[in-house]
């Protein structure tokens, strides 16, 4: 396992290294590196399931970047959000048929059930209750496995999501599809503040390295390089902003990093960070002499 992590941080941060330049001009300067992970997810051809849509900055760069062979699924529960990024991204591709837009939320379950709006933090809508949560509404869940098989999506396919901490029922939900399916990328941002032990995405990350996925890119949180990543020895392959991003890291570190609330100082600001990691890119590559998963 360490020979095939030391092989797959080697190529990556060649690769990195190599196309930085012209990934980071890609990306807005909203989120640079998340951005960065996410163009360089892509692959052509693939499909992406983007589950919600935030502002709709990384749906723009996909389609900036991808060609004729990215099919895009972009599933938003809240209708408003739905409507509101629907109209951005057809206002510069207005007939652009590699996406299409869901009023869907991806979940362990095929049922209607309570999703919950913040009427002042539109980024932070969850299927989770939240301190900031001002409204509860119903919406429309759907396994990812169901949503495959209504949709005929096979791989190569990456999925991306932000979702406070909605990440531990996905992945519970898709884990017979990412146990039986290869050539699969999930992109993710973390929320250690909304685990438990009944609620775990270590849990579910232990079950997606046994089933032969890797960490290939980390984002940190916070600071560029976390005071545990300095005393392993951990150096970034690009910082932008206040955050770094790294390659190699074991699945060991991944579940020490990302799975709970680590306290880290912010310079000299007097302030903390209460997490080191800000989101992963796993990925399951086909198995060498084997032809992709259908």
């Amino acid at each position: 396992m360490f020979g095939i992590l030391l092989k797959h941080r080697r190529q990556t941060t060649t690769w990195i290294k190599d196309r930085f330049p012209f990934l980071i001009r890609q990306a807005s300067h909203h989120e640079p590196l998340f951005e960065v992970m996410l163009l360089a997810a892509l692959q052509e051809p693939m499909t992406v399931l983007e589950l919600g849509s935030s502002d709709g900055h990384e749906t723009l760069a996909m389609l900036r970047t991808g060609g004729a062979g990215l099919r895009l699924h972009l599933l938003e529960p809240v209708p408003a959000n739905r409507r509101r990024v629907q109209r951005r991204i057809r206002w510069q591709y207005p007939r652009d048929d590699r996406i299409r837009f869901h009023s869907l939320a991806v979940s362990d379950r095929d049922a209607e059930g309570a999703f919950y709006l913040s009427r002042d933090h539109d980024n932070l809508h969850s299927a989770r209750p939240s301190e900031v949560a001002t409204e509860k509404v119903p919406i429309q869940f759907v396994r990812l496995d169901t949503f495959c098989q209504r949709e005929h999506i096979t791989p190569p396919l990456l999925i991306k999501m932000d979702v406070e901490g909605h990440e531990v029922e996905i992945l519970a939900g898709g884990m017979e599809f990412f146990t039986t399916h290869d050539n699969i990328r999930i992109l993710l941002e973390v929320h250690p503040e909304r685990y438990t032990p009944d609620h775990s995405l270590e849990k579910q990350l232990q079950k997606l390295f046994a089933a032969g996925f890797y960490p290939r890119l980390v984002e940190s949180a916070g600071v560029p390089v976390p005071e545990r990543f300095r005393e392993l020895g951990l150096q970034p392959v690009q910082v932008a902003k206040n955050r770094g991003l790294y390659a190699g890291l074991t699945p060991g570190q991944v579940l020490e990093f990302a799975c709970r609330e680590i306290i880290n100082p912010i310079g000299d600001t007097g302030t903390v960070t209460r997490k080191i990691v800000r989101s992963l890119l796993l990925e399951k590559p086909v198995p060498a002499g084997e032809k992709p998963s259908e």
